[in-house]
């Protein structure tokens, strides 16, 4: 005969939508039993918490999930005994950075703070996570000290992915009090500036020499902010690392794009670059053929923007001489975009009128079927292409395509999701 377990794992979820008084009273009760609770999400709304902060003094051994917010956490949290807890949220919870016992096991940590915290603080806490691989760090303001010249830092040895959303001027603190090993080589995330307002004086940028320093440093993956200024760019983008870049720039005044694009590109290093989107922007044949001598390159997404087809179009097809590596000698000429293997087209209007060698004019589609062949003839045939809500093509032209490539996929299914999938893997 099977008796029913008395004692299974308990999961407690407790928000802002489903306080009450009588939700306070059972979830009191429950909490009682917190030896048996595997994951728990609580909030600080209730009036009563002092009632339950006592109880969360005592030892979990079974919890593994917490999310927390806008608590006063007690001093010996779980009693320091909480072994199997490895993912951990805390949204603007006092008294956390002394909890070395729970803090050490863990593997996902975020961290949102509604007020700045110290310096101090930041590295007490983080000092205690040797184990942690994933770090979430949020809020408008972080650190109280925007300009603190600490040379502490708080050491992460086994970090794997860090992604860090904050305030602009307290991005390059955030990220110089923060050190990792020298053999983990973690993702590093960065998003800053308009979420949070880009400064808008000189003073505000006095503090961004640093900003660039740490993007060089430490940054392999850079997400722009929504909204860009040409100060922005100047002062900040010194990324010499980088392997990701997805540009996507939004601006009420489309004449600023060509030199916030120009400054941008020409204050970073893209010897490392990997994988590209291009997004809504208009890019010149100088843009394009920064992006086309880079030997690293291997995929390349292009959407929304028509003004792109015929300036993408007459680099892909041409053929230029780079020069060799260290010993700076030319080699014999070769296509742009020589070690690409995917590309991904977004909206392409293929019947679309364009001029490659003049004066003769032909379409979208057949410039673009003529590339894929001479490259293919010229053993640099793309791996794969990927071609979502693309209009004006028949079956006819997609089998001629087909040709050209190793591999063709074309539908309304593809797109975006094609180009992470590839950095993914």
């Amino acid at each position: 005969m099977l008796e029913r377990s008395r004692n299974p794992p308990l999961t407690v979820l407790s928000d802002y939508a489903t306080c009450s008084r009588y939700t306070y009273v059972v979830l009191l009760a429950v909490l009682k039993h917190l030896p048996r609770i595997k994951t728990l999400q609580l909030c600080g709304s209730h009036a009563g918490w002092e009632d339950i902060e006592p109880i969360l003094e005592h030892p979990a051994p079974l919890l593994t999930d917490s999310s927390m917010d806008d608590l006063d956490l007690p001093d010996d949290l779980f009693k320091g005994q909480a072994p199997k807890l490895t993912n951990l949220i805390l949204c603007d919870c006092r008294n956390w950075s002394g909890q070395a016992k729970v803090l050490t096991n863990l593997i996902t940590f975020e961290l949102a703070p509604n007020a700045p915290i110290s310096a101090e603080e930041y590295i007490e806490g983080l000092s205690h996570l040797s184990n942690v691989k994933v770090l979430v760090l949020s809020g408008e303001s972080f650190l109280d000290n925007p300009t603190s010249s600490s040379s502490a830092t708080a050491h992460l040895p086994a970090l794997q992915t860090l992604k860090v959303s904050v305030d602009i001027l307290l991005c390059a603190l955030v990220l110089n009090q923060t050190s990792f090993s020298s053999d983990s080589n973690p993702s590093i995330t960065v998003t800053c500036g308009s979420i949070f307002g880009l400064p808008s004086t000189a003073e505000e940028f006095s503090h961004l020499s640093d900003l660039g320093i740490a993007f060089q440093q430490k940054s392999r993956q850079l997400k722009l902010p929504n909204e860009l200024t040409l100060d922005f760019i100047n002062e900040c983008l010194h990324v010499s690392i980088l392997d990701t870049l997805n540009i996507q720039i939004e601006t009420t005044n489309m004449q600023l794009i060509p030199d916030i694009l120009g400054a941008f590109l020409s204050r970073m290093s893209l010897d490392h670059l990997q994988f590209l989107v291009i997004c809504q922007i208009p890019m010149t044949e100088t843009d394009w053929q920064r992006f086309g001598i880079l030997d690293g390159l291997i995929s390349l997404g292009i959407y929304d923007y028509q003004s792109n087809v015929e300036t993408f179009l007459k680099v892909f097809s041409k053929k230029a001489q780079v020069q060799g590596g260290c010993s700076n000698t030319s080699q014999a000429a070769r296509f742009l975009f020589h070690g690409l293997e995917g590309l991904t087209l977004y909206r392409w209007k293929f019947a679309l009128p364009v001029v490659i060698s003049p004066p003769a004019r032909t379409t979208c589609f057949q410039a673009l079927k003529a590339t894929l062949q001479a490259r293919a003839d010229g053993c640099v045939q793309l791996s794969s292409l990927v071609m979502c809500h693309c209009s004006e093509l028949t079956d006819v032209d997609i089998d001629a395509l087909r040709k050209t490539v190793d591999t063709l996929e074309s539908g309304v299914d593809y797109g975006m999701e094609a180009f992470e999938s590839d950095i993914d893997d």
